[in-house]
């Protein structure tokens, strides 16, 4: 059996079981007491952990980093196995060993960190549903105080957690204005326990909640790709990508998710190679997205990964000209999407095809800067704005 170690998370602390041994141990919830752990577990274990609002985040990045295999669940899946075994009641707590059992039983992936983009968000979205739990909790607090000095810091304590709750807003806001799809890539959706929330949040933003192929491909290939499909219509995600990339799923296979999945959902088809041995083909490209769309897909990105190394680029992050130049051409530029995830990248493809050429794969904190490159406010692309602005004194 594989060895398993269940851990309950908390602010402040971490509660280990051994599921093979019976040990246990607790730790800081902390770089020291993480290390601790990491040697008590030893190589080899896998570490089974809910999803804990973000609490979780530091011991999984420390615990990879030690070269520990790492397992992010949601705990709803770990309470619903505990009461399906007899061994929790209603309101009973889960505890370590619990998760230890569900993660034997269940085996569940390995959870790669999100990517700098995904990690913002969730702190920006947790960071808000605290806000939002502390704003009811001191209203229904205000409600029954009497004592005027009581009163009053509660009063000032509501309009301080409103104000930040309206920062937070604001920055979800911005963001939103500039950005059209949001990816949940990696198969991370499916991990998360608060992915209706995220879907609704950014649709009240203006942002488009999309399921990254990967997620449909490993589906795919377990035979379950019309379940994954009716999973995300239940999240309420109104985009899925499909993708064949990393597991070699037949062209024929992909075109019919594609139109399966266009009943349903905004499509965004995927072309390119995950694997950087691939041979890459302008005309081979052309086809493969020309058929995408024409079964279904409302947009065709290209594959770019978030090194910037691999399909649309060179080794060493230089665009390959003759992909995107055909892409143009024959996709267009309404309907092609091409992955970017450097600055120099971004610039190349903006000062190129115009600043209303689609660009994906950014980083939330790239986000302004990205749009500033679009303005022709940034050196890369100040040639921009030279040609649209005149100069103070310049004659018309």
């Amino acid at each position: 059996m594989e060895h398993v170690i269940g851990v309950d998370v908390s602010k402040h602390r971490l509660e280990a079981y051994d599921l093979a041994t019976g040990r246990r141990l607790e730790v800081a919830n902390e770089a020291a007491g993480i290390a601790r752990l990491a040697a008590w577990a030893g190589p080899g274990a896998l570490v089974v952990m809910e999803a804990s609002g973000g609490y979780e985040r530091l011991a999984q990045r420390c615990l990879l980093e030690h070269g520990l295999a790492v397992a992010i669940v949601n705990p709803k899946r770990v309470r619903d196995f505990a009461r399906a075994s007899g061994r929790l009641a209603k309101t009973d707590r889960v505890d370590a060993e619990m998760i230890a059992r569900y993660g034997a039983f269940a085996r569940p992936p390995t959870t790669p960190l999100p990517d700098a983009a995904g990690r913002e968000l969730a702190e920006l979205l947790a960071f808000r549903e605290r806000l939002l739990g502390e704003i009811t909790a001191r209203t229904q607090q205000l409600s029954h105080l009497e004592t005027p000095l009581l009163r009053r810091r509660a009063q000032a304590d509501l309009a301080r957690l409103r104000r930040d709750k309206a920062e937070i807003e604001i920055l979800l806001t911005r963001a939103g204005d500039a950005i059209d799809l949001w990816k949940l890539g990696w198969g991370t959706a499916y991990l998360e326990p608060d992915v209706p929330l995220k879907v609704s949040i950014l649709a009240d933003h203006g942002v488009r909640a999309c399921v990254g192929g990967t997620l449909l491909e490993v589906a795919w290939g377990q035979g379950r790709a019309e379940a994954c499909l009716e999973w995300a219509a239940e999240m309420g995600f109104p985009c899925v990508e499909v993708s064949n990339g990393s597991i070699g799923m037949p062209l024929s296979e992909k075109r019919r998710l594609i139109a399966e999945a266009s009943r349903a959902f905004v499509v965004v088809s995927e072309v390119g190679s995950k694997d950087p041995t691939t041979p890459v083909s302008p005309r081979g490209w052309v086809e493969e997205m020309a058929g995408d769309l024409e079964a279904g897909a409302v947009w065709a990105l290209a594959e770019g990964r978030e090194s910037g190394t691999v399909g649309l680029y060179d080794p060493d992050g230089g665009v390959r000209e003759e992909i995107a130049e055909a892409l143009i051409e024959h996709i267009g530029l309404a309907r092609a999407i091409f992955e970017t995830p450097r600055k120099d990248q971004q610039a190349w493809f903006i000062t190129r095809f115009g600043n209303e050429v689609n660009l994906g794969n950014v980083p939330i904190q790239e986000v302004f800067g990205l749009e500033a490159l679009r303005l022709g406010l940034r050196a890369d692309t100040i040639a921009l704005s030279q040609e649209t602005t005149k100069r103070p004194g310049s004659e018309s």
